[in-house]
């Protein structure tokens, strides 16, 4: 789908190039053709429950973390360690 979009935006620039214009119905069709190509090659790769591919999760999962927050002025360096609960 791609190198036939190339093709086309070929043939119009050769045809600018050339000093020639296209008429207005091959404009109009051009254009209609290309906007259906962007529509088809945006559609694929759904992720509803018909595909194929397992459902993903997201977020943190559940546990116990510790964040480590450090601060530094001048010479004086100072951590904190926090346990952080995710149910």
């Amino acid at each position: 789908m791609l190198l036939l979009l190339t093709v086309l935006l070929g043939l119009i620039a050769q045809l600018a190039h050339a000093g020639r214009r296209l008429p207005g119905r091959a404009v109009i069709m051009l254009t209609v053709l290309v906007m259906g190509m962007l529509v088809v090659g945006c559609g694929g790769g759904g992720s509803g429950p018909n595909s194929n591919h397992p459902p993903t999760t997201t977020g943190t999962p559940s546990g116990t973390f510790t964040v480590v927050i450090t601060g530094t002025s001048a010479n004086v360096n100072k951590t904190f360690n926090l346990q952080l609960t995710v149910n």
